[in-house]
């Protein structure tokens, strides 16, 4: 039973690496990350899923009858007005970047929304992304997601 609630726990539909980086242009990833750029962590599909879809309500894909990424995208930035930042992450297939300056303001989402949560996932998930934001503050950077 044991090994059956592990492979359970185990599955995941994706992963999206956050780097913290001088330069968060998806275009020039991963040549031009230089020897201070570095994976700082991953949000899972589960913590993506527990944070944005059941947490912050935000619309699921399938909810949306135009398989259009720019229609979907819009509704669920439109669904995080408060949370702008956090709203870029409308998916786990595509790259979002912060820029340096952006990166305090993503963090202080974050710790909104941390101190809101009820959902143990999405606090995981929430925990990674200051720690990232941290991390990125430290050294002047930006973050990069990357979808795997």
């Amino acid at each position: 039973m044991a090994e059956q609630v592990f492979a359970a726990d185990s599955f995941d539909n994706g992963r999206l690496y956050i780097y913290v980086t001088r330069d968060p242009d998806p275009v020039k990833f991963p040549n031009g990350l230089s020897n201070n750029d570095h994976m700082s962590s991953f949000l899972t599909g589960k913590e993506w899923e527990a944070l944005f879809l059941d947490e912050l309500k935000c619309p699921d894909r399938g909810s949306i009858s135009s398989g259009n990424s720019e229609v979907y995208g819009a509704r669920f930035a439109a669904a995080l007005r408060t949370y702008p930042l956090l709203g870029r992450i409308s998916d786990m297939y595509i790259y979002v970047c912060y820029e340096s300056e952006e990166v305090q303001q993503l963090r202080e989402e974050c710790l909104r929304v941390q101190r809101l949560t009820t959902n143990p996932k999405a606090a995981q998930g929430l925990v990674k992304l200051v720690q990232a934001c941290d991390e990125a503050l430290i050294n002047g950077s930006g973050l990069l997601f990357v979808p795997d």
